[in-house]
């Protein structure tokens, strides 16, 4: 019940089949529910201004980017993404809490959950899938990040 997916992600990640199966697993686990934003709740005035009218100065960003950013604002929620090309001044701003896969790992490194090998061993596979990651390697992010 700690974590929460947009419906909006979640109708996104549809179009790949082994993310969205893995995903429809997690929630019938009760590992992760989905939550959708009413268009009259507070969330889905950020989201709105997320999407169709930025203040000046902001960029408009995807569907996705902008539900979990108003989730994450209106119930004092943390943002998951890497995606901070897009986000990063609205988390700086508006002072949402963000991690991003490296920080993730990194936690589940120092919890015990992963070793280093298996830290590099996900690293790589995001960087192959081509996802931008900080370093080449997780070891080499732990160098800068002890």
């Amino acid at each position: 019940g700690r974590i929460v997916i947009p419906k909006v992600v979640v109708d996104e990640l549809s179009s790949v089949e082994h993310l969205y199966n893995k995903l429809q697993n997690y929630i019938q686990q009760g590992m992760v529910a989905v939550e959708d934003i009413p268009i009259n709740d507070e969330a889905y005035k950020y989201y709105e201004k997320f999407t169709l009218n930025p203040d000046k100065g902001y960029r408009i960003i995807g569907n996705g980017e902008a539900a979990v950013l108003a989730l994450a604002k209106t119930k004092n929620g943390i943002a998951a993404s890497n995606n901070l090309s897009d986000i990063k001044k609205y988390i700086e701003d508006l002072d949402i809490k963000h991690v991003t896969t490296a920080d993730i790992l990194h936690e589940a490194l120092k919890c015990g959950l992963i070793n280093e090998e298996k830290g590099n061993q996900i690293w790589q596979k995001m960087i192959m899938k081509k996802r931008k990651m900080p370093t080449d390697t997780f070891s080499n992010y732990l160098k800068t990040h002890q």
